[in-house]
C-alpha cells in the first residue's frame, strides 16, 4: 500500500486527476451526440480546469500543517480508471461509465482531503469541489442511464 508521502503530493495527484479528466471530457465531447449535452460536458472542463487553478494555488499557499492529515490517505482509493490513452475505439456508452467512475475517484478524494483538514477555508474549498464532482458524476449516470433505457 503507498499512502501520500507529502501534502503537495497528494495534490499535485489531483491536480494530475483534474488535468486527465479535463482531456477525457474533450474527447467524450465530441463524441456526445446531443448539443445540449454537450454544452454541459463543456461546462464541466471548464469546472476541472477551475480545480486546477484552485489546487496549483493551494499548493502555493497552504502550509503542511492545514491538510496534514492527508498523509494517512491511500493513494489507491482515489486512482480514477483509465487516461486518454485508445479513447478513440471506445464506445460512448462506455465512455459515459469511465466518467462516472472518474468523478466518483475525485469526489472520494476532495471529501477526505476536506476530512483531512484543520483549517476552515481549505475544508471548504475541498468540499465544495467534492460537490461538484458527485453533481458531475450524477450528470453522467443520468446520462448513461437513458443510454441504457434504466429509469
Amino acid at each position: 500500500m503507498r499512502y501520500f508521502q507529502t501534502v503537495k503530493e497528494a495534490l499535485r495527484f489531483a491536480i494530475s486527476i483534474e488535468e486527465d479528466s479535463s482531456l477525457f471530457y474533450t474527447s467524450l465531447m465530441q463524441k456526445t451526440p446531443s448539443k445540449s449535452l454537450q454544452a454541459v460536458v463543456k461546462e464541466f472542463i471548464r469546472h476541472e480546469q477551475e480545480h486546477v487553478k484552485t489546487l496549483e494555488n493551494l499548493v502555493e499557499t497552504c502550509s503542511s500543517e492545514k491538510i496534514a492529515k492527508a498523509l494517512s490517505l491511500k493513494i489507491s482509493n482515489y486512482t480514477p480508471p483509465m487516461g486518454v490513452v485508445g479513447l478513440a475505439k471506445i464506445a460512448y456508452k462506455d465512455m459515459l461509465a469511465i466518467a462516472v467512475r472518474k468523478e466518483n475517484a475525485c469526489f472520494k478524494l476532495y471529501r477526505d482531503l476536506a476530512r483531512s483538514s484543520s483549517d476552515a477555508e481549505v475544508r471548504e474549498i475541498f468540499s465544495a469541489m467534492a460537490n461538484q464532482e458527485a453533481h458531475h458524476r450524477l450528470a453522467f449516470q443520468r446520462e448513461y442511464n437513458e443510454m441504457s433505457n434504466i429509469n
